[in-house]
């Protein structure tokens, strides 16, 4: 980047080679904490659900 003269060139250099990966690393890492989140709550309702059948079992 010390090449470029015109200081606008020199901005859309960084632009393009430092800002622009930031949002697919951004987006592939909320990807992964949706997944982890969607995947926690269905532990959690299918392991309430089997509590809920235990409970009513036991006390039928």
């Amino acid at each position: 980047m010390t090449a470029l003269e015109n200081p606008t060139d020199r901005e859309q250099a960084v632009e393009y080679t430092l800002l622009a990966p930031c949002f697919s690393i951004f987006s592939s890492r909320f990807s992964k904490v949706s997944m982890l989140v969607f995947s926690l709550k269905l532990i959690v309702m299918v392991f309430l659900n089997v509590l809920k059948l235990t409970v009513l079992i036991a006390f039928s």
